[in-house]
């Protein structure tokens, strides 16, 4: 997804939930949607 989808998906959307099976899981979805949007090369 483009930042863009995201934006409009977040103000279009109510409550989201996301769930994992476990910690492994939820960490591994969070650090490939970071890796997607490329926030390592984002300025603090």
């Amino acid at each position: 997804m483009s930042l863009e989808q995201i934006r409009v998906f977040l103000e279009c959307s109510g409550e989201v939930r996301f769930e994992g099976r476990n910690r492994e899981e939820v960490y591994g979805w969070v650090n490939q949607t970071l890796r997607q949007q490329r926030y390592e090369e984002l300025k603090r």
